[in-house]
């Protein structure tokens, strides 16, 4: 059964891998990890070895390596054990002993630009990978076949304060229904390129999707423009209003 999961692609739809830098450069790359420093703080290095001015970043390393004895029991360890096993072929923990051929190494592979996309296709198996917008770079070395951009901020779905939002870059509330519709589709045209394929969203657990007519978003606006004495309810539907004119534009897009 392992063997059949092996061959099953990969598809990555929210990642921290980086277009213009997708693998580590030097062991400091690693290392520096903040949930790898947040153990190896938590077991006595003092962050001011670590930061003190001057140092290369083999003499920052240096500093950790004393340290790493003391924090073998975390998952934190044990990922970063299994991180220089797979891809480096470095099978003993880090010490004073190797730590300098570790670096070796790793400093090794991320002078091959390629390197990243042969691990990502051949062990991953990895078929696609979802980018956020805000990582992109003119140069990538992630293989343009491999990535596509997603829009995390500023997709106008579901973010707080929805309407608000919205109003903010209208300069004024909308008035009516088509002036969200007017507005929503300046918005997504200047805020959300066409190179984005996809947008990146989290809903609250309070909120509910509603499908509001125009008639009953132009007669709470109406009556209350700013929505200030407005219900729930009331200000559900027109940020729901909102969504839905922004997936239907994401959805003409895609055709």
């Amino acid at each position: 059964m392992y063997e059949e999961i092996l061959k099953i692609p990969v598809i990555d739809i929210h990642t921290h891998i980086k277009p213009g830098k997708p693998h580590a450069v030097n062991l400091y790359d690693i290392i520096s990890y903040h949930f790898v420093l947040a153990d190896l703080e938590a077991v006595g290095l003092p962050r001011e070895k670590w930061q003190k001015d001057g140092l290369s970043l083999e003499e920052k390393v240096a500093k950790t390596i004393p340290f790493f004895q003391k924090c073998r029991n975390t998952g934190t360890f044990r990922c970063l054990q299994n991180l220089l096993t797979d891809l480096y072929g470095i099978e003993d923990p880090l010490s004073p002993k190797n730590w300098e051929k570790t670096y070796e190494v790793v400093e090794e592979k991320g002078r091959n630009s390629d390197w990243a996309n042969k691990i990502l296709k051949e062990k991953v198996n990895l078929s696609h990978i979802v980018v956020d917008y805000a990582a992109r770079v003119d140069n990538p070395l992630l293989a343009p076949e491999l990535f596509s951009y997603t829009r995390e901020i500023g997709a106008l779905v579901w973010m707080p304060n929805l309407v608000n939002q919205l109003s903010q870059y209208l300069g004024d509330f909308p008035i009516s229904a088509s002036e969200i519709e007017r507005g929503v589709e300046s918005y997504i045209n200047e805020m959300v390129p066409d190179g984005v394929r996809s947008v990146t969203i989290g809903v609250p657990i309070t909120f509910r999707i509603l499908e509001p007519s125009s008639g009953e978003v132009n007669r709470i606006l109406l009556h209350d423009r700013e929505l200030n004495n407005s219900s729930e309810l009331e200000k559900m539907l027109v940020s729901s209003y909102i969504i839905h004119t922004a997936l239907h534009i994401y959805q003409e897009r895609r055709n």
